[in-house]
């Protein structure tokens, strides 16, 4: 689960790479207010999260242990 500021209008553009597993979102007009860039989870397949800004759209990347699907809802 994402918590943002703001709700979006739309889901996020996600995709999935299977080597390295990992599942990437990007949210348009958004902005890493964490205060850092990567954020250690260690719970079941999802190791840890990075996430880079550039401009006005931040990306989201799970690293995972095993390649996974998704579903995205608002």
């Amino acid at each position: 689960r994402i918590g943002l500021k703001q709700p979006l209008a739309n889901p996020p553009a996600g995709f999935t790479i299977a080597n390295p597993p990992r599942i990437a979102f990007d949210f348009p007009g958004t902005r890493n207010a964490m205060g850092k860039n990567t954020q250690e989870v260690e719970q079941g397949d999802l190791r840890n999260m990075n996430i880079v800004q550039s401009g006005d759209r931040t990306r989201l990347v799970m690293n995972l242990a095993k390649p996974l699907g998704y579903d995205t809802k608002l």
